[in-house]
């Protein structure tokens, strides 16, 4: 994109979509580290 704000939200929900999938990955496999994710996403939303 030529635009940097659009440049940002594309980034923001490619690592929004990764960190959900994340969230299924760690609670099939490791449960206990589920809340690093769930940090991820929180850290992303609050920042826009």
């Amino acid at each position: 994109p030529k635009d940097e704000d659009d440049l940002q939200v594309m980034l923001e929900a490619y690592l929004l979509d990764k960190a959900i999938y994340e969230i299924g990955y760690e609670l099939n496999n490791r449960p206990d580290w589920v809340v690093i994710p769930i940090r991820g996403i929180k850290h992303i939303l609050h920042k826009t």
